[in-house]
């Protein structure tokens, strides 16, 4: 994973071709998360909202509720997520990443409520990333004791 000078690098690279490439939605998609990871975020986000006018993509929409969540819009991070969801239902990221969002706002019943949606979510192709994912979200609700879910957490906490 790159590191954060390097992104500042790419940074340094993008911004000079951009007034090229203002209207390309994926090399603003690219430049826009260059930004945020160099934690220039509010300028990241605005490039990522740019993007969306001309490209549409999951990746981009877990972008922007990343760099939402990160400057504690946490409403707009979870429609974000929402979004990338809805877009490749398939895909187990993006709720790992509303799970997570749910603990930090200490919103357990939703984390719960999502916990058991990934845990049950069919599997396309199984990798050690969705495993991992169920591992993580296993451990941590064991760990909260006021979430709701404590049958289903010990039940999934052995399966995994």
């Amino acid at each position: 994973m790159p590191s954060y000078v390097s992104y500042k690098k790419r940074v340094d690279l993008l911004e000079k071709a951009y007034p090229v490439l203002k209207r390309d939605g994926e090399f603003l998609f690219h430049y826009g998360k260059s930004l945020v990871k160099s934690n220039n975020l509010e300028e990241g986000i605005s490039v990522l909202e740019e993007s969306r006018k001309y490209y549409g993509s999951s990746f981009l929409e877990l972008e922007l509720g990343s760099a939402y969540e990160q400057i504690g819009d946490f409403e707009v991070a979870e429609r974000y997520y929402y979004s990338s969801s809805n877009m490749v239902p398939s895909q187990f990221y993006p709720i790992f990443c509303l799970i997570k969002l749910y603990i930090k706002k200490k919103d357990y019943n939703k984390a719960c409520e999502k916990s058991e949606e990934l845990m049950s979510k069919e599997i396309k192709i199984s990798s050690i990333a969705i495993e991992n994912m169920k591992s993580e979200i296993c451990l941590i609700l064991n760990r909260l004791e006021s979430c709701s879910c404590s049958q289903f957490k010990t039940q999934n906490l052995k399966s995994h």
